[in-house]
């Protein structure tokens, strides 16, 4: 756990540790769908950072080429459709993430179907445990309006 946390946030707190770790990471990649409270960071993968890094290249020299006046290259290379081009780096980036995604996706539906039968049966046992609070909690108070009549 990093030095820098605040010493009230408990040092077995993966989540604070992502969100208070400084510093942060330079690039942060995060599947929305997946991932809404953005806990994984996929930017740091090794199956995704040499392509992430092309792309990251990419960028770099548009940026050095706009701030260098040369403004119609920056614009070629960053709408182009070239082998160097800016889309054609990301779009080879992003087919590689959506084929990790999904490959990562179709792992975590495969271990929760394995849960399925123990998940099925655990909802039958609350939804019976709530039914008896309830008849219990019916049978408690019809006790005390005896009381009272």
């Amino acid at each position: 756990m990093p030095a820098s946390l605040p010493s009230s946030i408990s040092s077995s707190s993966a989540v604070a540790a992502t969100y208070f770790t400084t510093p942060r990471p330079v690039y942060e990649l995060y599947d929305l769908d997946a991932d809404p409270s953005e806990l994984t960071n996929l930017s740091g993968k090794p199956e995704l950072a040499s392509q992430w890094q092309a792309y990251a290249d990419v960028h770099t020299q548009i940026r050095e080429l706009d701030d260098g006046g040369q403004w119609d290259k920056a614009v070629a290379k960053a709408t182009g459709s070239g082998k160097d081009s800016s889309n054609t780096v990301f779009g080879t980036f992003d087919s590689n993430l959506a084929s990790y995604l999904d490959g990562v996706s179709m792992d975590a539906s495969n271990s929760l179907a394995d849960e399925q039968p123990i998940m099925i049966v655990a909802a039958i046992l609350v939804l019976l445990g709530g039914v008896a609070v309830a008849l219990l909690g019916r049978w408690g108070v019809s006790e005390r309006l005896k009381e009272y009549r």
